[in-house]
């Protein structure tokens, strides 16, 4: 009887430790499923934020260098005794055909104004009238084109003649043309960004009645009594996670939205390959969830400092490396080179966005190419790129390496059997001759990039007569 006794024992306590074994199972999955959704939410939060803030940087660098390229070209036109001479109208009209503007004018004191394509008018009590002639250049309210029903803004730019204003020079930029930054494929193509004014007008982004309301009403408000924040809405029966902040252009702010299904598949794909360990292996359970959560945060540490378009390094891992470099000491024989292509929009207009970002992953793999290992390279958003060179002592073998790569980028348009041609605008900026840290170099080759530019593009301009070092 005691042997029988036994022999039915056996059976409850294996029962017994595969209870015991389940639950520990089921404990450590739901505590790892808690932990793992609390830390990838707050992996794409901060992600989300700093993307947020790259795409609303560089919408204010790239207006802002509109701004600067009219206060450029009002320069070359104080030489005319008469801006609507036929001179000055040829300058402009061929100006217009260089620079991102629908249409350029140049209009005179009292509001009399002729385009580059010969149309005349009179703008005389225009709010942007005015500020130009108190010697301001800027960026008008959004105004809609009675033409062609598009937003566009009036970036405008003083002429002086004998130390007064005697006219202006305007350059009429399509809102549309913003969609080329904001079309980047954020979260796996999922995210959207779009430009917004605090009273819920969407100036730039897709079509969105659920995107609108929140933009207008806001969560609570928070919107509206926040200059930038995180936030989550329902849209339907799913949940998107979103970020705003102000651009610092008039009263524009940008409002950048991914699903929450990015969040869920990635959760979805760690647990998958935890489950399949805990089932086997218990006992190694508890080292199976320290290596995976370790890779899982290596891995979202590096998404956050790479493109995810071309793998490149990102503007903030970019311009926190060469900080941190350059804060150590490291600042001779340094030099930062930034380009972008030559009327890039012409691309997306006449190819596609999908050739558009062809052509931008074919010249990240020419860059890994033409450059060196110890060389570091990125992409600072849209179609500008920047290399970071350290240990350089010749500035000509710069200039021949980059004319070399500028000739591989002219012959993406035969490999891809285009009928363009591909260029780019080259600005080189020397450490620590003009700058100390990221923006200081920033700054300087951005003003020799937009000068190539301003001369027709597909040119490497710098400053005259360095000298970086030891032969």
């Amino acid at each position: 009887m005691n042997k029988a006794k036994r022999y039915l024992e056996k059976p409850i306590n294996k029962k017994i430790l595969c209870i015991i074994g389940v639950i520990f199972l089921c404990v450590s999955v739901y505590d790892y499923v808690s932990f793992s959704m609390q830390r990838i939410s707050m992996q794409y939060e901060r992600q989300l934020e700093e993307t947020g803030k790259q795409i609303a940087g560089h919408i204010n660098r790239h207006m802002r260098d509109s701004i600067a390229l009219l206060d450029a070209s009002a320069i070359g036109f104080e030489r005319y005794e008469d801006i609507h001479s036929e001179e000055a109208l040829q300058e402009l009209h061929a100006m217009s055909e260089k620079l991102d503007f629908s249409r350029m004018w140049l209009t005179k004191i009292n509001g009399d104004a002729i385009s580059s394509e010969g149309v005349r008018t009179n703008a005389e009590g225009r709010e942007y009238i005015q500020r130009a002639a108190e010697g301001k250049s800027g960026i008008s309210q959004v105004q809609t084109s009675k033409v062609n029903g598009k937003k566009n803004v009036v970036v405008y730019a003083p002429i002086y003649e004998n130390q007064e204003v005697a006219g202006m020079v305007i350059g009429i930029y399509e809102l549309d043309s913003l969609e080329t930054i904001l079309n980047t494929d954020y979260f796996d193509g999922k995210g959207h960004a779009y430009i917004y004014k605090p009273d819920g007008e969407i100036l730039v982004g897709p079509e969105d009645k659920t995107v609108g309301l929140i933009i207008t009403s806001g969560k609570e408000g928070t919107i509206q009594s926040e200059e930038s924040k995180v936030i989550t809405y329902q849209q339907e029966l799913h949940k998107n996670y979103a970020y705003y902040c102000p651009i610092g252009i008039n009263d524009w702010k940008l409002f950048l939205t991914f699903p929450n299904e990015i969040i869920t598949k990635d959760l979805s794909d760690t647990m998958m390959a935890t489950i399949g360990i805990c089932v086997k292996i218990i006992l190694i359970l508890s080292i199976y969830l320290f290596l995976h959560s370790r890779e899982k945060n290596n891995e979202l540490r590096k998404l956050a400092q790479l493109d995810s378009m071309t793998a490149l390094r990102n503007h903030g891992a970019f311009e926190e490396f060469l900080d941190g470099y350059l804060l150590q000491g490291q600042k001779e024989n340094s030099v930062l080179i930034l380009f972008d292509v030559d009327k890039f929009k012409r691309v997306n207009d006449t190819l596609g966005h999908v050739e558009g970002d062809r052509l931008i992953i074919k010249i990240a793999e020419l860059m890994k190419k033409f450059f060196r290992q110890e060389d570091v390279i990125g992409r600072l958003g849209g179609d500008e790129f920047a290399i970071f060179l350290k240990e350089v002592y010749k500035i000509e073998e710069i200039e021949e390496r980059m004319k070399a790569f500028m000739n591989a980028v002219e012959g993406i348009a035969a490999e891809f059997h285009w009928d363009m041609v591909i260029t780019i605008s080259v600005g080189i900026a020397v450490a620590p001759a003009e700058g100390m840290n990221f923006n200081q170099l920033y700054e300087s080759a951005d003003k020799y990039m937009y000068e190539s530019k301003l001369r027709g593009g597909n040119q490497i301009m710098k400053a005259e007569n360095y000298y970086l070092g030891r032969e």
